[in-house]
């Protein structure tokens, strides 16, 4: 049987027309050294051929077959796509733009800002041609930066000069501000207290935003202050500080030159959460669709890494919206893309993302009742980040496990092995031992009230936050036991 590479190099070689073949001729004799009449050779059999047959082609090329052979195919595929490529390029507007793009970044990279802005002009015109609407933003981009430099080397007065120093000095305190944000991001996902954050980001939370200040300390203020919001569970604040942030960047035209995840991308998604967060599910659904277009545009200048989290971040979102509104086959392709990315290791360093991966693995786990395979992915997760703080609501959701499956003496081991100080941890366990020896109280009546009285306690709420404790008591009440048993329950409890 041939092997699926050779069929696909017989089949583009079969599928090329007559000017095409003519072509790639004269383009292979400039771009080849070396074995040229080879893979000219090779070319011309499978051209001639009707049915693929590999053993002809290695000896029409009088070659041994195996590894060398697959090396000469190789080469010869990728250089027929590249003439084809070249063969297109005035056919096809896309691929016109594409190579006026790569000019526009080889002469800004340069320093050739005037240059540059010339072929932004030429990539306008090929939109504007052949209707490439969609990269309108991407040449918008390019155009605005390379007016930036080319202002920018306009000569200052002094005067002038002092007050652009203080700007850019302060401009300075708040990235730094920002970046120590971002990286404490990456190992805690909710605080009770500002004193828990670094020192620099502290700073610039109390601090009074001067009134003349920049937009963009405006909008490093703002990121700063809305990552705290985040922080606190203040999701009014989150709501409203995202949105002006947002509004920031897509209105102001200092931003519009600049990276465009930083500066767009970024506070659209930070919006976007805070309207899931805040229960605006219209809006989200309006606002998530908004990102598809910076998501192509930062894709071009991100790392793989960069862009697995981009994707990472969005199926989260979606899975949790998706969850909210009992869409389950839709919520199942999200958490299948999550487990994907999950495997990767090299695309999710982040413990905070780590932990997100992992709760909404377990929320799946629970909406289709496989206790078991929730409690694998608990254990698997205190393996991977055993010292995240969530661990504990983690431990609290696998003794629930235990117990709706009535896995009676493992429950108990698990309470005396994983017991702590948590507020989470001690009401819930005590209530379970005393459901262990009394099973005449409430089922699941008297676990409901105890985890209602945890959701007054600061510390507590990031636990409710990853697993909603009361509504999955709520279910196992209608699903387990029988409409009398709950009757008996609300009159025991006088509820």
């Amino acid at each position: 049987m041939a092997r699926k590479t050779s069929t696909e190099l017989f089949e583009l070689v079969k599928a090329m027309t007559p000017s095409e073949k003519r072509y790639f001729k004269i383009f292979a004799s400039l771009h080849t050294v070396g074995e040229q009449n080879k893979y000219m050779k090779l070319f011309d059999l499978m051209d001639e051929m009707t049915v693929y047959q590999e053993d002809l082609l290695i000896k029409g090329v009088n070659d041994k077959g195996g590894v060398t052979f697959s090396k000469l195919k190789k080469y010869l595929y990728d250089l027929i796509l590249k003439a084809m490529r070249n063969f297109n390029i005035d056919k096809n507007g896309t691929h016109q733009l594409t190579a006026v793009i790569d000019d526009i970044s080889i002469l800004f990279n340069k320093g050739l800002y005037k240059q540059a802005q010339k072929a932004v002009g030429r990539a306008e015109k090929i939109i504007k041609e052949y209707e490439l609407i969609s990269y309108n933003f991407l040449i918008d981009n390019w155009k605005r930066r390379t007016q930036l430099h080319l202002n920018g080397e306009t000569k200052l007065l002094p005067e002038d000069m002092s007050l652009k120093i203080d700007e850019y000095q302060l401009l300075n305190e708040y990235m730094e501000a920002f970046g120590a944000a971002q990286e404490f991001t990456r190992k805690w996902s909710a605080i009770t207290h500002i004193s828990q954050l670094p020192e620099k980001m502290q700073a610039k939370i109390n601090a009074t935003l001067p009134a003349n200040a920049s937009a963009k300390i405006k909008f490093f203020h703002l990121r700063i202050q809305s990552t705290y919001d985040r922080l606190t569970r203040n999701y009014p604040s989150y709501l409203k500080n995202t949105l002006e942030a947002y509004d920031l960047t897509e209105a102001h035209p200092a931003f519009q030159n600049e990276d465009v995840l930083i500066y767009t991308l970024e506070p659209l998604l930070e919006y976007c959460n805070a309207l899931l967060n805040s229960g605006k599910m219209a809006d989200f659904q309006k606002y998530i669709k908004k990102t598809t277009p910076y998501i192509v545009a930062s894709k071009l200048t991100i790392s793989a890494e960069g862009r697995a989290n981009i994707d990472a971040c969005i199926n989260l979102m979606k899975s949790e919206y998706d969850r909210r509104n009992g869409r389950k086959m839709k919520y199942a392709e999200h958490v299948a893309t999550i487990q994907a990315i999950k495997e990767d290791p090299q695309l999710h360093p982040s413990e905070a993302l780590k932990n997100l991966y992992y709760w909404e693995l377990i929320q799946w786990h629970f909406i289709m009742n496989e206790h078991e395979k929730a409690i694998t992915t608990i254990d698997e997760m205190k393996k991977v980040i055993p010292e995240y703080q969530t661990m504990q609501a983690a431990n609290a959701v696998k003794w629930l496990c235990f117990y709706g499956l009535k896995w009676t003496e493992d429950l108990k081991i698990a309470i005396n092995e994983d017991f702590a100080d948590s507020a989470l941890e001690k009401e819930l366990s005590n209530c379970l031992k005393e459901q262990l020896a009394d099973e005449t109280l409430g089922k699941w009546m008297n676990l409901k009230k105890s985890l209602t009285r945890l959701l007054v306690v600061p510390e507590e709420k990031l636990h409710f936050k990853y697993f909603d404790f009361i509504t999955w008591v709520n279910d196992r009440m209608l699903n387990d036991d029988s409409l009398t048993s709950v009757k008996r329950q609300l009159h025991y409890y006088h509820i």
